[in-house]
């Protein structure tokens, strides 16, 4: 018997769970972010080694393809204002933190910082 709010968390919430295991999953076969092309085939890999394990749970439970296929065209039929809610609740504090780690989560300026007089006048960056 599941707990009650493992079953509130439901397709969309193991969906989540699911991506976020996928990412984690990549950054520790690529061994960081450091090499862009080891993250990016690390990456390839895990999806399909993930799509793999997801077709195998569509054969052994079969009840749960038409829900399971619902989400992935979309329908939100099966999302209900309750979820809706424990989205907006799980939203509001992780967007929160990426607004305020936003410097250190732009791993693309840390690589290239531009240099040009045009780039410095438009992110008004001091070090130009």
């Amino acid at each position: 018997m599941a707990s009650p709010w493992l079953a509130r968390l439901g397709l969309t919430g193991a969906a989540f769970v699911g991506a976020l295991g996928g990412v984690l999953l990549a950054l520790v076969l690529a061994q960081g972010v450091q090499q862009t092309l080891r993250l990016l085939l690390a990456g390839v890999v895990v999806g399909y080694v993930l799509g793999a394990v997801r077709d195998l749970v569509q054969l052994a439970e079969p009840d749960i393809l038409q829900a399971m296929q619902g989400f992935t065209l979309g329908v939100t039929g099966f999302v209900g204002w309750s979820a809706v809610g424990l989205m907006a609740a799980v939203l509001a504090p992780l967007m929160l933190t990426a607004w305020a780690l936003a410097r250190v989560l732009d791993g693309l300026s840390w690589a290239n910082p531009p240099r040009t007089a045009w780039a410095c006048r438009w992110r008004r960056c001091a070090r130009c």
